[in-house]
């Protein structure tokens, strides 16, 4: 589904690391799948590496799925990211 493929984005972008932490983050994706803005929760500056790495992800991302679920697409997302 819609949102399975989004989290599987993210996995196979996400290095592995030893950092710990868990972050909410909103975001706003434009038709298509590019990701406009971001922001980052307070929640994530718990641990600022675990936010700088967070952050450094969502920078990598080019686009989320979109082609097959344009009738699923939600421009605002939120996604907790946990380790």
């Amino acid at each position: 589904n819609y949102m399975h493929g989004i989290i599987k984005t993210f996995k196979n972008q996400w290095p592995h690391s030893d950092n710990k932490g868990e972050c909410l983050v909103e975001i706003n994706q434009m038709p298509g799948g590019g990701i406009f803005t971001h922001k980052l929760q307070n929640n994530c500056f718990n641990n600022q590496i675990f936010a700088n790495e967070i952050n450094d992800l969502m920078q990598s991302v080019e686009s989320l799925p979109y082609e097959h679920y344009q009738k699923q697409f939600n421009k605002n997302i939120n996604i907790t990211f946990a380790r």
